[in-house]
């Protein structure tokens, strides 16, 4: 499976964690969502190869944007076994499977499996990584699975961001970015780009769709470019953040570097209506009310560390 819009990492544990995450710190003056708002539809490409020796005379798409009705989302076959197609889905998050049926002369089945291409799979027992070496995959041509798969789909009506290239040199102390832009579905163009390196402001044009940084005289240690960007229709993407270094240590050194681990309860309460003391007797024992929410309100703070 791939899809046709980049997806932050943001985004994706914003949307695995069913929370509603916006730009913004929790704090800040923000205009609260419309409900009624139109959520944009944004082409989605799928991609699917079938078992070559007992391949489907059928495949299609089925999730909960489509109430998992096998056949009403069918992707062609481009080649012998491989299938493709685009759906229009509603930007947001998805689960979904591929539905594989095969029919002979008096006989026919469907199977559902989960895509061990996707980024993330949803079983009944959590969320799984394809490449999780602690689970036996249960997705694939012709089987029956009882995962499904994750998928986000970025809002397609304003502009996207990627990085397509980093390049480091620590020795010189200089650093090569470039980034790849695509402008919100109503226009045709990008318009401005913002970009800062750790807070102060770097000159920076689109060529097309393309940005390019040369970022040279870096000080040692850990640095930060974010980028955003407008296009002619007014849209504004979503920050882009890329964190590097360039102090001499390898990027296998783990021992130079700092890992942070966050005791989510006792960290930040970001959301007190879902508070739920147990009655605990020591005070120390009780849930203290922090959350993902408050992990999430804390991203910018955790960034900056």
């Amino acid at each position: 499976m791939s899809h046709s819009m980049p997806v932050s990492m943001r985004a994706l544990l914003c949307a695995t964690l069913g929370l509603g995450c916006g730009s913004d710190p929790k704090g800040a003056d923000n205009e609260p969502e419309d409900p009624q708002a139109a959520v944009p539809e944004c082409l989605t490409s799928f991609s699917w190869t079938a078992d070559a020796t007992n391949p489907p005379s059928s495949v299609s798409i089925v999730g909960d944007f489509n109430d998992w009705e096998i056949g009403v989302d069918a992707l062609v076959e481009v080649q012998p076994g491989v299938w493709e197609g685009e759906l229009p889905l509603p930007a947001g998050h998805h689960i979904y499977r591929i539905a594989e049926r095969y029919e002979w002369s008096q006989d026919a089945y469907e199977t559902t499996t989960c895509d061990p291409n996707s980024e993330l799979i949803q079983c009944p027992d959590g969320y799984k990584e394809p490449w999780d070496t602690q689970w036996e995959m249960t997705c694939g041509p012709g089987t029956e699975s009882a995962c499904s798969s994750f998928i986000v789909v970025a809002d397609c009506s304003v502009p996207q961001l990627t990085l397509d290239a980093i390049n480091v040199d620590r020795a010189a102390r200089s650093a090569q970015l470039t980034v790849q832009g695509t402008p919100g579905t109503s226009a045709s163009s990008l318009a401005e780009a913002t970009v800062t390196l750790d807070g102060t402001p770097v000159t920076a044009s689109w060529s097309d769709t393309t940005l390019s940084l040369n970022l040279s005289d870096l000080s040692e240690g850990r640095h930060t470019v974010r980028v955003t960007t407008t296009d002619d229709a007014g849209g504004t993407s979503e920050m882009l953040h890329v964190p590097f270094w360039t102090d001499a240590v390898g990027d296998d050194a783990f021992a130079a570097g700092s890992i942070y681990f966050a005791f989510v309860d006792r960290l930040a309460n970001g959301d007190p209506s879902n508070d739920a003391p147990q009655g605990a007797t020591d005070p120390l024992g009780e849930y203290q009310g922090g959350d993902y929410q408050g992990l999430i309100d804390l991203l910018p703070y955790l960034d900056d560390l």
